[in-house]
């Protein structure tokens, strides 16, 4: 099982020696959430501060679960602690409600604010400043950990709160973002870093509550990503003959569905989706990881080693680059589908759903649930990821 960390509650801004600006949130969801993790066997602490809703509290007829608890005072003690607890943990979920806004008064918080000096009715300029965002910190302290964040808007559409979870995931590179809305709590929408969105809410949970149900939903989700294991990519520089004629191929099958990847994977200036074409020599060519376009150069696969989770990627002069480029996450299953089966010549990867193609259940990308699946004699759906499409070698 997992170390997993959970920040939960309000986390405030000092404005003088005893006055703090925060938010009306106490952390009552997170810390249930943090339980039912812990009851999955997972090791927690749970980060909050000494006011919040108390992660260790009996509560009546729920198993009770003891978790490592560690105090912060405040955004700035916030902002040291989340990296230096990241770093011993595997996965990170910041769930607490961090103030955005830091008061700069006169007055330093090792005072009080001169009260005295003051008349009734006097008019005190507070000047505020917009706060760092302590979940951009976190992969830096501890890039291997699974990251999840959480934003809450209110009275918005799905676009824009799907918009705005997406730039957190862009800008701290975080694996996961929780999003809802606050006219509706218990409606949760996860939105994956390969911009996934799953649906978090109390539907397969027949007799329970809504808010009981979603949040079950959410913590399996979260459990099985703490339990996942990760691909990783290493670099090797290689020749191999059969490389630049499938360049030809790769870009012939991309002139062909090209399209259809943008019209079902464009995302502000993201394309998701790609194409995967063998290379006779062995290996594959294979679009490249977080593209702008689909007309980039591909990444040469020289060999997916499944037993150590390594994607070995090399380094050509055919290409019009001299640096080492990641593959799609995607990679791992592409090399699966290509094993499987010598007559695949090429795999046309989009984000359309709903298609009518047999479905597979979701699992994150370049991970061993995903890639090491049962798969299909036939092209196939991943749940709210997208189509594999295969082309067959000519008979």
């Amino acid at each position: 099982m997992a170390k997993i960390l959970v920040t939960g509650g309000p986390v405030h801004a000092k404005l003088d020696a005893v006055k703090i600006v925060t938010n009306r949130f106490r952390g009552g969801r997170i810390v249930r959430m943090a339980r039912l993790l812990a009851q999955k066997g997972h090791d927690l602490t749970y980060l909050c501060s000494k006011d919040a809703a108390h992660p260790n509290t009996l509560v009546p007829r729920v198993k009770h679960v003891e978790m490592g608890l560690v105090h912060h005072d405040g955004f700035i003690d916030y902002m040291e602690k989340v990296p230096e607890l990241a770093r011993e943990h595997d996965m990170v979920i910041l769930g607490a409600a961090v103030a955005n806004l830091i008061p700069e008064p006169p007055w330093g918080t090792d005072q009080k604010f001169p009260s005295h000096d003051y008349q009734e009715g006097d008019k005190v300029m507070v000047p505020f400043r917009v706060a760092p965002r302590v979940i951009n910190e976190v992969k830096q302290a501890n890039p291997r950990c699974t990251l999840v964040g959480f934003k809450l808007l209110s009275g918005v559409s799905d676009e824009e709160l799907l918009r705005a979870a997406y730039t957190i995931i862009l800008d701290a590179k975080a694996d996961l973002v929780v999003a809802n809305d606050s006219t509706n709590l218990n409606r949760k929408l996860l939105v994956t870093k390969e911009r996934s969105v799953i649906e978090a809410y109390e539907e397969g949970y027949t007799g329970l509550d809504t808010e009981v149900g979603s949040l079950l939903i959410l913590v399996d989700f979260l459990s099985e990503m703490a339990n996942d294991e990760h691909y990783a990519t290493v670099w090797r520089d290689s020749g191999v003959p059969g490389v630049p004629d499938a360049l030809d191929s790769y870009f012939a099958v991309m002139r062909e569905h090209g399209p259809r990847i943008e019209e079902f994977g464009t995302v502000g200036d993201l394309v998701f989706g790609c194409v995967a074409v063998r290379v006779p020599g062995g290996g594959f060519l294979c679009s490249p990881r977080g593209k702008n376009t689909i007309h980039e150069d591909p990444v040469y696969v020289h060999t997916v080693h499944h037993g150590v989770r390594h994607v070995m990627v090399g380094r050509s002069a055919y290409l019009d680059t001299d640096e080492y480029l990641k593959a799609s996450l995607n990679a791992p299953l592409l090399a699966r589908m290509f094993e499987a089966d010598p007559r695949i010549q090429a795999i046309v990867h989009t984000h359309q759903t709903d298609t009518g193609l047999s479905v597979l259940p979701y699992a994150p990308p370049g991970t061993v649930r995903d890639s090491q699946r049962k798969l299909l004699d036939e092209d196939f759906e991943i749940e709210h990821h997208g189509t594999f499409t295969r082309v067959m070698e000519a008979s």
